[in-house]
């Protein structure tokens, strides 16, 4: 009777520390779930007032667990899908640049977009750089150079595009080409440059 007595007790004990187990990780997943809707309805709040509402939604949303609520970091994961998105798109540029029988029209302003592209990262770079240094004494010092090279970063996108316009005589499919790599990163740099404006 006594040993029986002992494993019942001991069966109890066991299955209190499951209930508690379980009741520890129910409440865990609650409020993760809840972290998680909060982040992403962050997300959905910004990119509603931002311009290009919807590439703002489809760039920014995988990135809500590590943006948050935070406005820096939303400024910051802009910027780095942007930088991205011209890396990626001087790719398109160097391979246009190596086909044969193209216009010297059209060498001449991918050489010059090349270099746009060149231009923009490093504007970009230098964005994420002063809002990364906001916490200091400097504080609207760096945020004014944040605004600056944000412009000019975008500036430097809208050069290589109307670098391409029709009045340049280049071959549309090359034009069209530039137009499909390097319209979506205005538009993140747009977006980025909002972010910053409305950061304080």
């Amino acid at each position: 009777m006594e040993k029986y007595n002992i494993f019942t007790l001991f069966f109890l004990a066991l299955l209190a520390l499951f209930s508690l187990a379980e009741a520890s990780s129910s409440s865990s997943s609650v409020a993760s779930s809840k972290a998680t809707i909060t982040y992403t309805n962050f997300i959905k709040t910004k990119c509603s007032t931002a311009t290009n509402s919807l590439v703002c939604l489809q760039t920014l949303y995988p990135f809500a667990a590590t943006i948050q609520t935070s406005n820096l970091k939303l400024c910051t994961t802009a910027l780095e899908a942007a930088i991205n998105g011209t890396k990626n798109a001087s790719t398109t540029v160097t391979k246009l640049a190596n086909q044969k029988q193209l216009s010297s029209m059209d060498v001449a302003a991918l050489k010059d977009c090349l270099s746009d592209s060149k231009d923009a990262v490093s504007e970009l770079k230098h964005t994420i750089s002063a809002l990364q240094h906001l916490k200091g004494p400097d504080r609207d010092f760096q945020w004014a150079n944040a605004k600056t090279w944000g412009s000019a970063a975008l500036s430097y996108a809208e050069s290589c595009r109307d670098g391409f316009s029709v009045k340049k005589r280049v071959t549309p499919a090359v034009r069209q080409k530039i137009d499909s790599s390097f319209a979506k990163i205005e538009k993140l740099m747009s977006i980025s440059l909002f972010f910053i404006n409305h950061l304080y």
